[in-house]
């Protein structure tokens, strides 16, 4: 079996495996194949004022809100709560009844989307972390602030963190750690190692950004909007990182997400993944107006990625293919021929792409105290050439060369 086949094959089975989990306990579902959305089944996400038409709507006491989840997001300003509703009332229909009804009252109900560390839509680019040789780590690396300069939401990072970035990274919580095996089969799940794997990038190319780092996906790369969206409200420094994205119901944006994007302050910056399909639908975040989209391109011969999502909603591009940077210990498959992991890989995808430039504007912000994330990055923005081809936006070349070089296996 060739690795594209068999990797294709692993992320079916996380799928399959997050399908048939019961409601509110990490399922996902598929409602409409033709738009290609994913979402959480027994969960709405609600505005307020939209709390009373769901109540006359359903007049069931088993609708019931989550008190926890809720008041973390009013703490931060955010209007969205989340609601249980039981397995007898589907979601879909219901969040179709009430959503004219929330406009009305100038609030909003809708479905709570998933987001995934971009391997499962539409088939995405056929690949996967290969091994690769270890790279020196810097000793004696000094943060550049006592404060996080950079926040990474993703899959979290293995426990103890990689010596490559352990030393920048700043309170580290037991919530946030990557589990690797959730399913306990003895082979690293799909997307294990993906927040470390990008860790270890901005450590390459920015070396002592101090880091934030919080876990909004599951090893096997699922999370949702409510999960991303919590984890950009709690975050504190001022440039954000999302290698992560999804489709919506119509393309709307999701709510979530959209208020918490609203309740930042406008100095902080936010980087996102352009999405690994090769199309021009909008994927979120990334499509939001105030985040910055990032595609990638092969900087071997600075062609576009194929697998790279495009369109007018792009920002700017940065090299995804082959990049080399640390990883987890463990194997990928129960064949004994196949070699385990050693702390390092090489791996494609936007995913990689976008923490490249979100560390550089992090990197100069830090360098300019008396200047905010916005202005650092509208600057950045400003300064790179236009990419080749529509869609693109602007192509950004880091400092350091981080793609895995042609002799190393």
């Amino acid at each position: 079996m060739t690795r594209s086949v068999r990797w294709q094959e692993l992320r079916q089975l996380a799928f399959h495996r997050a399908a048939a989990k019961p409601a509110l306990h990490g399922a996902v579902a598929q409602d409409d194949v033709d738009e290609g959305y994913l979402y959480r089944p027994g969960e709405l996400l609600l505005g307020r004022g939209a709390v009373d038409e769901l109540r006359a709507e359903t007049q069931s006491s088993r609708v019931r809100p989550d008190e926890q989840v809720n008041e973390r997001f009013a703490r931060h300003g955010v209007d969205v709560q989340r609601w249980v509703v039981p397995p007898d009332i589907k979601v879909g229909p219901l969040q179709h009844a009430l959503e004219g009804r929330a406009r009305a009252r100038r609030s909003h109900v809708e479905l709570n989307h998933v987001f995934t560390g971009e391997w499962v839509y539409l088939g995405g680019p056929a690949t996967e972390p290969v091994q690769a040789t270890a790279l020196p780590v810097p000793q004696n690396v000094a943060l550049l602030s006592p404060t996080p300069d950079l926040a990474v939401l993703d899959t979290g990072v293995a426990d103890p963190a990689h010596q490559l970035f352990a030393p920048t990274l700043l309170d580290q919580q037991p919530d946030d750690v990557d589990v690797l095996d959730e399913d306990g089969n003895h082979v690293l799940d799909t997307e294990a190692g993906h927040g470390t794997f990008i860790c270890g990038l901005v450590q390459r190319v920015a070396p002592g950004l101090a880091l934030e780092q919080r876990k909004v996906l599951s090893p096997s790369g699922f999370g949702d909007d409510l999960s991303v969206a919590l984890g950009v409200a709690e975050t504190t420094a001022p440039v954000i990182n999302l290698s992560l994205g999804g489709y919506t119901r119509h393309n709307r944006p999701p709510q979530a997400l959209k208020e918490a994007l609203g309740a930042l302050d406008p100095s902080r910056v936010v980087v996102a993944a352009a999405g690994n399909n090769g199309h021009d639908r909008p994927f979120w975040p990334a499509a939001f107006e105030r985040v910055i989209a990032v595609a990638a391109y092969d900087s071997a011969d600075d062609s576009a990625a194929d697998f790279s999502n495009y369109g007018s909603w792009v920002n700017v591009c940065a090299p995804g293919v082959d990049l080399h940077s640390c990883y987890v210990d463990g194997r990928r498959s129960s064949d004994p021929d196949d070699a385990a992991f050693a702390g390092w890989a090489a791996w494609s995808g936007t995913s990689f792409a976008a923490p490249l430039v979100a560390a550089e504007i992090a990197r100069r912000a830090a360098a300019s105290p008396g200047r905010t994330a916005r202005e650092v990055a509208d600057e950045l923005l400003a300064e790179l050439d236009a990419a080749p081809g529509d869609g693109y936006g602007r192509r950004y070349r880091p400092g350091t060369d981080v793609r895995l070089r042609a002799q190393q296996p």
